[in-house]
């Protein structure tokens, strides 16, 4: 019955141990049906269950995947996770002033960076089944009555032919 259900509640807190967050500013659904949360602050990603207790999702049995350092501070703004589990992280470095500042790194299941797609100047990210991305992006737009809006991008993947370059995003 409803009276049974198990309540919705804040679990965690704020801090970089399994369970806590630092600046968390993303979350997408794993194909096991884990949840994974992209922290800006402590610059990972971090893999709980639906009730926020962490999840040996990662290598090692570990609820934690740090990401790839930058060379310059990073601000990360999305993420998406793809049927097979490979995971694509938006950010920007520096003050992403500059379309050159925005990139995407894809992930694989294993936690190493296969890839970065740079000039994917975007806000939010989506990913479907067949591996398109879809870009919530800084272009303007002039919808009904002249009024700005922004557009939306999609980013189809490279072919596996023997031709195609391994890693990446083909726009």
């Amino acid at each position: 019955s409803e009276a049974k259900e198990p309540v919705a509640g804040i679990s965690g807190g704020r801090g970089s141990a399994p369970g806590r967050f630092g600046g968390p500013v993303a979350l997408a659904l794993t194909p096991s049906g884990d949840l994974l949360v992209l922290e800006t602050l402590n610059a990972r990603l971090q893999a709980v269950d639906v009730y926020g207790n962490p999840v040996p999702y990662f290598p090692g049995d570990s609820p934690i995947l740090a990401l790839v350092a930058e060379e310059r501070a990073a601000t990360y703004l999305d993420l998406a996770v793809d049927g097979d589990g490979y995971v694509a992280v938006l950010l920007f470095l520096g003050s992403g002033d500059a379309v050159a500042d925005y990139r995407l790194d894809l992930y694989a299941p294993d936690g190493r960076r296969l890839a970065t797609t740079p000039n994917v100047n975007a806000a939010r990210i989506a990913i479907d089944s067949w591996r398109n991305l879809y870009t919530l992006d800084y272009s303007h737009l002039l919808g009904p009555g002249g009024r700005t809006e922004p557009g939306i991008s999609v980013w189809r993947p490279q072919s596996t032919s023997a031709q195609s370059t391994p890693g990446g995003i083909a726009r």
